[in-house]
């Protein structure tokens, strides 16, 4: 039997790596999503119904071989949320964008360890998605829906 709220899921990314000189690579990523069902509505008649949720995005990354072991990087993201599904779930699109850079270290041949300085920033209706929220004692930061991030990772592979 058909199922008129089906959840189907598609997803999809493509991926260009292009070498600008020895040491100098470009990286472009799209992607692009949708599900089926994702976003249920009522309207003024009181009938509920569900329609599609889509969301997709640039990336854009460039690589700078420095030694033989390390490699800076920049990355620039564009993200839409055209639903409001897929980040916050609150039913209202918006733009994100992030620029960071950083480093790719590796230690030894099963061990990278990436710092990296983020700062994120999106645009849309009412609150902003990287507002900080009430700390108990009454208290918020920031209200100007950025972030700036210093983070790192280790990763240690077989």
């Amino acid at each position: 039997a058909y199922d008129r709220y089906r959840n189907d899921r598609t997803r999809y990314s493509i991926v260009l790596t292009q070498a600008i000189t020895e040491k100098l690579t470009y990286v472009i990523q799209h992607d692009n999503g949708q599900q089926q069902g994702a976003i249920q509505k009522t309207d003024n008649t009181g009938f509920t119904y569900r329609r599609k949720a889509e969301w997709y995005g640039i990336n854009q990354y460039l690589f700078y071989q420095l030694t033989d072991n390390v490699k800076a990087g920049v990355r620039y993201e564009w993200f839409r949320d055209d639903d409001g599904y897929r980040v916050l779930g609150d039913d209202q699109g918006a733009h994100y964008h992030e620029l960071s850079v950083g480093l790719n270290w590796k230690l030894a041949d099963c061990v990278m360890l990436r710092p990296e300085c983020r700062y994120d920033w999106a645009k849309k209706q009412g609150e902003q998605p990287y507002d900080l929220r009430d700390d108990g004692n009454g208290g918020r930061v920031s209200d100007d829906g950025s972030q700036f991030i210093i983070s790192t990772d280790l990763s240690i592979s077989h």
